[in-house]
């Protein structure tokens, strides 16, 4: 959708801009904050499509950038050497932030581009030790995967344009083994040995759409003509 600079499309800016639209939200909050790694705006934002989230990210402090909230959980049984044979772990992971990039190309003169993004997982594993080796299998529930990608951009020094699109991934469950092995290192002649557990390989086992993904237009591509 293209509009030009007219008496139309300033009421397409009027209803674009209307309080509490995602526009609206996005430019007052950069004009408000001022600031790259405030995410207030963007928690706003994403407040709008989870509004049922809203009680856990109160309790976000939007000044420090990407926001990583985490619990985990582990039980582990051990042998004779107080070394660990068998664990259970719960791991719950909570992220909001947002992201920008500049660009430009042959079909544009300049290009910023915003991304808000959260994502919300619980991960379960049993992890098992055999020697050098680390066996892990478990279940993964991904319950909130948002991106909701915002440009603005010149088309030339006089053509002004924005869009905007969300993103939001189905609620699933990906259940993954993986093998991780321990190196390690002897110095000599000091004679002293560092070991840690290598990144490991992994392979999915299965996985499951919960529920179906949603993709929209957030804001019609609109653009003004200065001239």
């Amino acid at each position: 959708m293209t509009t030009s600079a007219s008496s139309t499309s300033n009421s397409g800016i009027e209803n674009i801009l209307m309080e509490g639209s995602p526009i609206r939200t996005l430019v007052d909050g950069v004009l408000k904050d001022g600031s790259s790694s405030e995410l207030t705006t963007y928690i706003e934002l994403f407040n709008q499509f989870y509004p049922f989230l809203k009680t856990l990210t109160d309790s976000i402090d939007p000044s420090t950038g990407e926001i990583l909230k985490h619990v985990d959980y582990s039980y582990c049984f051990y042998d004779d050497h107080k070394n660990p044979v068998l664990c259970f772990t719960a791991d719950w992971t909570f992220i909001i932030g947002f992201h920008s990039e500049q660009f430009s190309d042959d079909d544009r003169f300049y290009n910023l581009t915003v991304t808000p993004y959260a994502t919300m997982h619980v991960d379960f594993s049993v992890n098992t030790y055999t020697g050098p080796a680390k066996i892990a299998v478990g279940p993964s529930i991904e319950f909130v995967h948002f991106r909701a990608p915002i440009s603005f951009e010149l088309e030339t020094r006089d053509k002004f344009c924005y869009s905007g699109d969300l993103n939001i991934k189905p609620i699933s469950l990906l259940t993954t083994a993986t093998a991780e092995f321990l190196e390690c290192e002897i110095t000599i002649p000091e004679e002293t040995t560092r070991c840690q557990w290598d990144e490991g390989v992994g392979a999915k086992i299965f996985e499951v759409l919960l529920t179906e993904g949603y993709g929209s237009t957030l804001l019609d591509r609109v653009c003004f003509d200065s001239n």
